[in-house]
C-alpha cells in the first residue's frame, strides 16, 4: 500500500513538470525570453529603449535611462521637448529604425554606435552613451 503511494505521488510529480514543459514549450518565445531574468548589455538596452519609445511606453523606457537625465526632465533642463514624454514622442514620429553597429564597454561605462534612420529613410550615425547603475546599463547620454 506505501508503495503505490508512493508511485502515485512521483506519477503526480511526473505530470505536473510534463504540463509545465508543454504549457512551457507552447508559449511563444517572446514571452518565455521576457520572463528570463538576464540583464541586457548596452547593445541591448539601446534596444529595448528604442522598441518601448516606438511603441510610445514611456514609462517602460525610463527602465533604461540614468536617474540624472530623468531628473533633468523633471527640472526642466531640456525645455525644447517640454517634457519626458515630449521627448518619447518626438523620437517615436521621427526614428523609423535602429540598427546596432559597435558597442564598446570599459569598466562601469560603455559606448554603443548606431545608424537610426528617420521617416524620409535619412540615416544618422548616432552615439550612446551608457552607465553602469545599480547593475543595470543605462542609457547617459
Amino acid at each position: 500500500m506505501k508503495n503505490k503511494k508512493i508511485l502515485w505521488g512521483v506519477g503526480g510529480i511526473v505530470a505536473v513538470l510534463l504540463a509545465f514543459i508543454i504549457v512551457t514549450a507552447t508559449l511563444p518565445q517572446e514571452k518565455v525570453t521576457n520572463a528570463l531574468p538576464h540583464k541586457l548589455t548596452p547593445s541591448e538596452t539601446i534596444v529595448a529603449f528604442n522598441k518601448a519609445a516606438k511603441a510610445g511606453q514611456i514609462e517602460e523606457t525610463k527602465k533604461y535611462v540614468a536617474s540624472d537625465i530623468l531628473t533633468g526632465f523633471e527640472n526642466g533642463a531640456f525645455p525644447h521637448y517640454g517634457s519626458y514624454g515630449g521627448f518619447i514622442s518626438e523620437y517615436k514620429n521621427n526614428t523609423k529604425s535602429l540598427k546596432i553597429v559597435n558597442e564598446e564597454i570599459k569598466g562601469e561605462s560603455a559606448t554603443v554606435n548606431a545608424k537610426l534612420k528617420d521617416q524620409n529613410d535619412f540615416e544618422e550615425d548616432e552615439e550612446y552613451l551608457l552607465i553602469k547603475e545599480d547593475g543595470k546599463w543605462k542609457i547617459a547620454q
